[in-house]
């Protein structure tokens, strides 16, 4: 599924995708290419989704980063407290077609900024101007 999902990321223009086979390989790759969005599954070995979500949201630089939870895992009767803010669930069907899989992903994208070019630094969040002195 991740293979699939990579591929259908990488038909579109202007994106890339890299697969990571379990928790600590995807943490490792995570710091390396600081991505614009992480699908996310939660049954993985070696370190758990639900895990690496807490360490995600808990890194200096990558704790904004958006992501989507694709698992075929019942989600934890704690979903509504996954670690971030702003979560949108959906809920599809067993049998989930390519053709609706693309649809969803389509949708996922066009939801974040344009890509980054190659090399460029994900953009940082807005920062308050420092407090003047009062007279």
């Amino acid at each position: 599924m991740a293979e699939l999902l990579a591929r259908m990321v990488r038909a579109l223009p202007g994106y890339e995708a890299y697969v990571a086979c379990g928790g600590a390989e995807g943490w490792s790759l995570l710091q390396e290419k600081r991505p614009d969005l992480l699908l996310l599954d939660l049954g993985m070995e070696t370190l758990d989704g639900l895990d690496l979500l807490q360490l995600l949201r808990a890194h200096e630089t990558l704790k904004n980063t958006p992501v989507a939870i694709i698992t075929g895992r019942d989600l934890p009767g704690e979903a509504a407290r996954l670690p971030g803010e702003g979560s949108i669930r959906l809920d599809a069907p067993a049998n989930l077609t390519v053709s609706e899989a693309l649809n969803c992903l389509q949708a996922l994208l066009d939801a974040l900024p344009p890509p980054r070019p190659d090399g460029a630094p994900p953009p940082r969040p807005p920062t308050a101007p420092p407090a003047q002195p009062a007279s």
